[in-house]
């Protein structure tokens, strides 16, 4: 009887770990398909920022060359946010990022 409880322990813990290691390819998948998923929706609802930036622009005193490099700006953070965000995961989004510019440039 002691063989068989430790037997099943030892196949209960095996289990248990087979178990943590299918639920950790599970969360990583969903992690995968979370972000395929959003990249799909930002393509399809894309806000326009720079409509909203140009539209911040036409109310501020700033002369050309200062609202086309702004607009400049804007595009390359919009082209290279996505791998700014595999290099350091930790950050905004690049919805927020942008956002968060427009509304500084905006006071």
């Amino acid at each position: 009887m002691g063989r068989v409880t430790n037997g099943n322990k030892r196949r209960n813990l095996t289990d248990v770990f087979w178990d943590g290691v299918k639920k950790h390819r599970f969360l990583e998948r969903s992690k995968i398909l979370q972000k395929k998923t959003d990249k799909f929706l930002d393509k399809i609802v894309k806000k326009d920022y720079n409509n909203e930036l140009e539209k911040v622009l036409e109310k501020k005193a700033f002369d050309e060359n200062t609202k086309s490099l702004l607009l400049s700006i804007l595009y390359k953070i919009e082209t290279a946010y996505n791998d700014y965000e595999i290099v350091k995961p930790n950050v905004k989004s690049k919805e927020e990022f942008v956002q968060d510019i427009i509304n500084h440039i905006r006071k």
